[in-house]
Formats: C-alpha cells, sequence, structure tokens
C-alpha cells in the first residue's frame, strides 16, 4: 500500500447522518518531543488510559484505527494484538515519530511487521498529508466544546492520542496546563461519541 494512502474502517453508518471516522495515534506526549527514546518506559498513566479509552468505544460500539509507533509496539509486546482484539483496525504511525525522510522505508516495513493486518500509514506531524484541521489533537482540551464538535463534523474525523486524555497534562506550558486540566476530557469525548455518528 502507498504510504500516503490511508484507509481507515468505519464504514456501517446510518445513511441518514455524517459519519465521523475515529483515529487514535498511539504514542507518548514525548515520542513527538525527542523522537527516538523509544527505550523509555510509558508514563504510568499510560496504560490506564488506553484501557479506559477501549472501554468506552466499546460501550459506544464505535470502531476506529489505531496508527501505532513501530517503537511502542516494539516496546510493549501484545500492544497491536490487543488493540485487534477489540475490533479496531491498525495502521503504521512511523517508527520513532520522526519525519519521513529520516526513517525512510526500512523502519516503515520494520513497523508494518510488528502490526498485525496494517491497513496504512499516518504520517508523524501529518507529513504529506493533510491535516484535518483543529479536529483533534491539542484542540481536543484546547478548543470549547461547540466549536470542537464543529470541527470534527466539518472534517469528518476526530483524531486523538492518549496523553489528549491525560488526567494531569503536566507537560503543557503552566499557561495552558490549568486550561486543559479543567476541559474535563472523558466527559467532552463521551458527549461526542453520543452525540455524533461514528
Amino acid at each position: 500500500m502507498d504510504r500516503a494512502g490511508v484507509t481507515d474502517t468505519n464504514d456501517t453508518r446510518m445513511a441518514s447522518r455524517p459519519s465521523v471516522k475515529l483515529e487514535v495515534h498511539v504514542e507518548d506526549w514525548f515520542d513527538a518531543v525527542i523522537p527516538r527514546v523509544h527505550r523509555l518506559p510509558y508514563e504510568p498513566w499510560f496504560k490506564p488510559v488506553l484501557d479506559r479509552l477501549l472501554a468506552l468505544l466499546r460501550q459506544h460500539h464505535v470502531s476506529g484505527t489505531f496508527y501505532v509507533l513501530g517503537a511502542r509496539a516494539f516496546g510493549w509486546p501484545g500492544l497491536a494484538q490487543e488493540l485487534a482484539a477489540h475490533g479496531h483496525a491498525l495502521g503504521s504511525h512511523g517508527f520513532y515519530h520522526a519525519p519521513e525522510e529520516r526513517e525512510g522505508d526500512a523502519w516503515d516495513r520494520a513497523t508494518r511487521r510488528l502490526l498485525p493486518a496494517c491497513i496504512g500509514y499516518r504520517a508523524p506531524y501529518w507529513q504529506g498529508q493533510v491535516r484535518p484541521g483543529m479536529a483533534g489533537g491539542v484542540f481536543f482540551r484546547l478548543l470549547p466544546y461547540a466549536w470542537l464538535k464543529a470541527e470534527v463534523q466539518r472534517h469528518g474525523v476526530l483524531y486523538l492520542h492518549p496523553h489528549d486524555l491525560e488526567p494531569r497534562p503536566w507537560h503543557f506550558p503552566e499557561p495552558l496546563r490549568r486550561k486543559v486540566f479543567l476541559c474535563r476530557p472523558w466527559e467532552r469525548l463521551e458527549r461526542l461519541l453520543t452525540e455524533l455518528e461514528f
């Protein structure tokens, strides 16, 4: 499959309502800040957050595409299989979350070998691909809920990272920390899952 071509699941929908695709980029916050740190363990909140996310999606009968870093799949045996067992599609997010020209095809092939039935590629930093506006990521916590929902509807996608749901986002700059802490990310995610058709 062409690395630029991305295939998602979520193809069974009610025809009368616009559907929204869900993407989860499986990385820790520092993977995007200091790539090639795959030997660092996940933050202690990471696994509970991911488990809670999987349970919430199961409760709402929502499946999506989880784009997994190869380094994280390598360092967490069984991660990809666990995601697939919950009914989610798997895609590559690169190996180190580095720009494509720094990783090359060899790293992409290594990542795909770690992911059963890998269906596509989502470039780190959306390099060479179209970013769906402010329909997720850091904007998931920063935007007022109505604005976020409108962005998700406009682009037809919600993209998340586990650290977007982190209970104590200490890695945010201090002026933003209180705002993102108070936004109640789990409540707004449940509202989106309830109010929109995924």
